[in-house]
């Protein structure tokens, strides 16, 4: 393996990292200046030769402990509890360890991930 190209890598995940970053305060600088006033949705501007498209939006998320205690409650309609998408994720570190595994083994999809890769300078 040759010295150059780790190297390469290892910086370029630094300057990846500080780009990321520095893109993210710009993007928000210029949303803020230019959606002051706005209403959520999509905004068109020309400025300095630029074509702008800017997207106001919000997030909606949910209270997962305030969520369970309702539920515990029956307190949600079914109208509410419609609402509500669940999903399931596996909890890899406990089916490695589990026993008896056959049933869910088959609703279990494997596939290769992206290599991860970490260079830090050494010795």
């Amino acid at each position: 393996m040759n010295h150059e190209l780790l190297e390469e890598a290892r910086q370029l995940a630094i300057q990846l990292k500080e780009l990321k970053l520095r893109e993210m305060e710009i993007r928000k600088t210029i949303a803020y200046e230019l959606g002051l006033d706005l209403e959520l949705g999509t905004h068109h501007f020309v400025l300095h030769g630029f074509k702008i498209r800017l997207k106001l939006n919000v997030t909606y998320t949910l209270d997962q402990e305030e969520l369970l205690d309702l539920m515990n409650d029956n307190l949600l309609t079914e109208e509410e509890l419609d609402l509500i998408k669940i999903t399931y994720k596996l909890s890899l570190s406990e089916y490695k360890k589990a026993g008896n595994t056959e049933t869910l083994d088959d609703v279990i999809i494997v596939k290769p991930a992206a290599p991860s890769l970490e260079i830090t300078l050494g010795e």
